[in-house]
């Protein structure tokens, strides 16, 4: 693909969202993900990048057929999505999330690049550009 500028990019964000803490209330720590996940997205589509966010998928479940998916559908849904970026970008904490794992490991399959903060995703990409350069 080529890559003429950074809207060019679509950027996975991955980051875990099952709540895993025996003291913090299960909803306030998803909550804390989603957060998270959506502020790191927003960020980097200030940037100028394009971005698809699991964070935000629970959405399909306030829909009418919402009640008929289960957690895998949307999971499975995600993966498909991974496959289409160029890059992923992993929140802290991902090596806690069995799915998240997942996610990171299918990454490295498909040789997408991984990035854990703005600056290396920043450089990378306008480094590719810059030369008109091409990924995948």
């Amino acid at each position: 693909m080529k890559i003429r500028n950074r809207r060019d990019v679509l950027v996975f964000i991955s980051g875990p969202l099952t709540p895993r803490s025996e003291q913090q209330n299960h909803t306030i720590e998803y909550l804390g993900y989603v957060r998270d996940m959506a502020e790191v997205a927003g960020r980097l589509l200030w940037y100028g990048f394009s971005v698809y966010c699991p964070g935000i998928d629970y959405t399909f479940f306030l829909t009418s057929r919402g009640k008929y998916l289960k957690p895998n559908d949307i999971y499975e849904n995600d993966l498909r999505i991974l496959k289409s970026c160029q890059v992923v970008y992993a929140l802290p904490n991902v090596t806690d999330s069995s799915a998240v794992k997942t996610e990171l490991k299918k990454t490295e399959q498909l040789k997408i690049p991984i990035f854990a903060n703005d600056l290396e995703l920043l450089e990378y990409f306008d480094k590719i550009i810059k030369v008109g350069g091409r990924t995948k």
